[in-house]
Protein backbone atom coordinates (compact mmCIF):
# COMPACT_ATOMS: atom_id res chain seq x y z
CA UNK A 1 0.00 0.00 0.00
CA UNK A 2 1.12 3.68 -1.00
CA UNK A 3 1.47 5.97 2.02
CA UNK A 4 -1.43 8.62 1.67
CA UNK A 5 -1.00 12.05 2.74
CA UNK A 6 -3.47 15.20 1.90
CA UNK A 7 -5.69 12.81 -0.40
CA UNK A 8 -3.15 11.95 -2.95
CA UNK A 9 -0.48 8.69 -3.08
CA UNK A 10 2.75 9.63 -2.69
CA UNK A 11 4.80 9.99 -6.04
CA UNK A 12 1.80 9.56 -7.68
CA UNK A 13 -0.26 12.77 -7.99
CA UNK A 14 -3.62 10.98 -8.54
CA UNK A 15 -5.73 11.54 -5.79
CA UNK A 16 -7.16 8.46 -3.31
CA UNK A 17 -10.71 7.76 -3.11
CA UNK A 18 -12.20 6.46 0.04
CA UNK A 19 -14.94 4.41 0.68
CA UNK A 20 -15.86 3.26 3.90
CA UNK A 21 -18.25 0.22 4.61
CA UNK A 22 -19.27 -0.67 7.91
CA UNK A 23 -21.51 -3.44 7.46
CA UNK A 24 -23.93 -4.87 10.36
CA UNK A 25 -24.00 -8.92 11.46
CA UNK A 26 -21.62 -9.81 8.58
CA UNK A 27 -19.56 -12.16 10.01
CA UNK A 28 -15.64 -12.82 8.95
CA UNK A 29 -16.91 -15.28 6.30
CA UNK A 30 -19.50 -13.96 4.79
CA UNK A 31 -17.97 -12.70 2.36
CA UNK A 32 -16.10 -14.50 -0.95
CA UNK A 33 -13.02 -13.09 -0.29
CA UNK A 34 -12.54 -14.24 2.96
CA UNK A 35 -12.98 -17.91 1.69
CA UNK A 36 -16.84 -18.05 1.80
CA UNK A 37 -17.93 -20.39 -1.00
CA UNK A 38 -22.00 -20.37 0.47
CA UNK A 39 -21.87 -16.17 0.25
CA UNK A 40 -20.84 -15.13 -3.38
CA UNK A 41 -19.73 -11.80 -3.09
CA UNK A 42 -18.10 -10.71 -6.42
CA UNK A 43 -18.48 -6.72 -6.02
CA UNK A 44 -16.86 -6.67 -2.43
CA UNK A 45 -14.25 -9.53 -3.60
CA UNK A 46 -13.34 -6.73 -6.26
CA UNK A 47 -13.16 -3.42 -3.65
CA UNK A 48 -10.98 -6.12 -1.59
CA UNK A 49 -9.11 -6.92 -4.17
CA UNK A 50 -8.27 -3.19 -5.44
CA UNK A 51 -8.21 -1.52 -1.93
CA UNK A 52 -7.56 -1.81 1.41
CA UNK A 53 -9.42 -4.27 4.05
CA UNK A 54 -9.32 -3.73 7.40
CA UNK A 55 -9.27 -7.16 9.52
CA UNK A 56 -7.67 -6.84 12.37
CA UNK A 57 -9.77 -4.45 14.22
CA UNK A 58 -12.12 -4.22 17.48
CA UNK A 59 -15.54 -3.87 17.33
CA UNK A 60 -18.82 -3.42 19.41
CA UNK A 61 -21.47 -6.00 19.82
CA UNK A 62 -24.03 -3.66 18.14
CA UNK A 63 -23.83 -0.67 15.75
CA UNK A 64 -24.31 2.52 17.35
CA UNK A 65 -21.14 1.92 19.24
CA UNK A 66 -18.99 0.90 16.48
CA UNK A 67 -19.98 3.63 14.46
CA UNK A 68 -19.48 6.15 17.04
CA UNK A 69 -15.93 4.99 17.67
CA UNK A 70 -14.73 4.98 13.86
CA UNK A 71 -15.99 8.39 13.13
CA UNK A 72 -14.96 9.67 16.38
CA UNK A 73 -11.79 7.44 16.90
CA UNK A 74 -12.68 7.01 20.64
CA UNK A 75 -13.42 4.04 22.74
CA UNK A 76 -17.10 3.39 23.29
CA UNK A 77 -15.54 4.18 27.53
CA UNK A 78 -14.82 7.54 26.07
CA UNK A 79 -17.63 8.32 23.68
CA UNK A 80 -20.11 7.13 25.85
CA UNK A 81 -22.16 5.24 23.56
CA UNK A 82 -23.32 1.36 24.49
CA UNK A 83 -26.77 1.00 22.43
CA UNK A 84 -28.44 2.75 19.41
CA UNK A 85 -30.77 5.34 20.40
CA UNK A 86 -34.31 4.81 20.11
CA UNK A 87 -36.06 6.82 18.20
CA UNK A 88 -37.07 10.92 19.78
CA UNK A 89 -34.19 10.00 22.12
CA UNK A 90 -32.51 12.87 23.50
CA UNK A 91 -29.06 11.45 23.17
CA UNK A 92 -26.39 11.96 20.60
CA UNK A 93 -22.59 11.97 19.89
CA UNK A 94 -20.81 14.87 21.44
CA UNK A 95 -21.10 17.79 19.17
CA UNK A 96 -17.60 18.70 20.47
CA UNK A 97 -15.70 15.85 18.35
CA UNK A 98 -13.89 15.98 15.52
CA UNK A 99 -15.35 13.32 13.65
CA UNK A 100 -13.56 11.40 10.83
CA UNK A 101 -14.78 12.96 7.92
CA UNK A 102 -14.00 16.66 9.07
CA UNK A 103 -10.74 15.47 9.14
CA UNK A 104 -10.92 14.29 5.75
CA UNK A 105 -12.43 17.51 4.75
CA UNK A 106 -9.03 19.40 5.54
CA UNK A 107 -7.41 17.15 3.39
CA UNK A 108 -9.16 18.04 0.44
CA UNK A 109 -12.18 15.36 0.71
CA UNK A 110 -15.73 15.50 -0.63
CA UNK A 111 -17.54 14.11 2.16
CA UNK A 112 -21.09 12.02 2.34
CA UNK A 113 -22.78 9.36 4.72
CA UNK A 114 -25.05 7.20 3.30
CA UNK A 115 -27.23 4.83 4.99
CA UNK A 116 -28.11 4.29 8.73
CA UNK A 117 -26.88 6.33 11.16
CA UNK A 118 -28.18 6.07 15.10
CA UNK A 119 -25.86 8.99 16.56
CA UNK A 120 -28.32 11.23 17.08
CA UNK A 121 -31.22 12.52 15.80
CA UNK A 122 -32.62 15.53 18.14
CA UNK A 123 -31.21 18.16 16.35
CA UNK A 124 -29.67 19.01 12.83
CA UNK A 125 -25.79 19.33 14.24
CA UNK A 126 -26.48 15.76 15.28
CA UNK A 127 -26.77 14.61 12.05
CA UNK A 128 -24.28 13.34 8.90
CA UNK A 129 -24.37 15.67 6.23
CA UNK A 130 -27.74 17.35 5.80
CA UNK A 131 -28.98 18.29 1.97
CA UNK A 132 -32.09 19.86 1.93
CA UNK A 133 -33.16 20.66 -2.01
CA UNK A 134 -36.42 22.50 -2.89
CA UNK A 135 -37.11 22.73 -6.14
CA UNK A 136 -40.28 24.60 -7.83
CA UNK A 137 -40.48 25.13 -11.34
CA UNK A 138 -43.30 27.06 -12.74
CA UNK A 139 -43.62 27.74 -16.99
CA UNK A 140 -44.76 30.67 -18.90
CA UNK A 141 -46.08 30.43 -22.77
CA UNK A 142 -48.48 32.52 -24.40
CA UNK A 143 -50.16 30.54 -26.66
CA UNK A 144 -53.47 29.43 -26.87
CA UNK A 145 -52.41 28.09 -22.76
CA UNK A 146 -50.95 30.07 -20.20
CA UNK A 147 -48.11 27.93 -18.42
CA UNK A 148 -45.17 29.90 -16.19
CA UNK A 149 -41.70 28.57 -15.41
CA UNK A 150 -39.61 29.85 -12.76
CA UNK A 151 -37.02 27.36 -11.54
CA UNK A 152 -35.59 27.84 -7.79
CA UNK A 153 -33.19 25.46 -6.15
CA UNK A 154 -32.45 25.65 -2.92
CA UNK A 155 -29.47 23.41 -1.39
CA UNK A 156 -28.28 23.56 2.32
CA UNK A 157 -25.96 20.82 3.40
CA UNK A 158 -24.76 21.06 6.96
CA UNK A 159 -21.26 19.60 7.95
CA UNK A 160 -21.18 16.53 10.16
CA UNK A 161 -19.52 18.88 13.03
CA UNK A 162 -20.18 22.08 14.06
Amino acid sequence: MQQVAGGKARGTGAARSIVFIVADDLGFNDVSFHGSTQIPTPALDELAGTGLVLDNYHAQPVCSPTRASILSGRHAIHHGIYMPFGQGSALRLNLSYTLLPRYLQRHGYATHAVGKWHLGQNELAALPTVTLTLTLTLTLTLTLTLTLTLTLTLTLILPTDQ
